[in-house]
């Protein structure tokens, strides 16, 4: 959820809104300590809602978004290119990573 929330504030949205890419690569062991402690800090329930929020937000602006700029490449906070398409493929590739250590633990 938290990566969600990140790549939403710093890009998408930025993006949909037509502000400068503010996302930076940071270190992802930090970043998923921080959110495992998060995590422990609210409810299931609260993590799922909120994991359904950004989700959503994040397909919402990327469909309200014209073609040209979902295959445009913007300047991120590192200077580094980030393209909305190419983000969308490693996002699912991601997802479906995630998948099999987790329909392995819910049998």
């Amino acid at each position: 959820m938290l990566w969600d929330k990140y790549f939403y504030d710093e890009a998408i949205h930025k993006i949909a809104t037509d502000k400068p890419v503010t996302l930076n690569h940071i270190d992802f062991d930090e970043f998923n300590k921080e959110a495992v402690i998060y995590a422990k800090t609210i409810s299931i329930e609260e993590l799922i809602e909120k994991s359904v929020f950004y989700r959503e937000c994040i397909i919402a602006d990327i469909r309200s978004m014209p073609e040209q700029l979902t295959n445009h490449n913007f300047i991120d906070g590192d200077g580094n290119i980030f393209n909305v398409t190419q983000y969308l493929k490693d996002f699912i590739w991601h997802d479906q990573h995630h998948l099999i250590p987790l329909k392995e633990y819910l049998k």
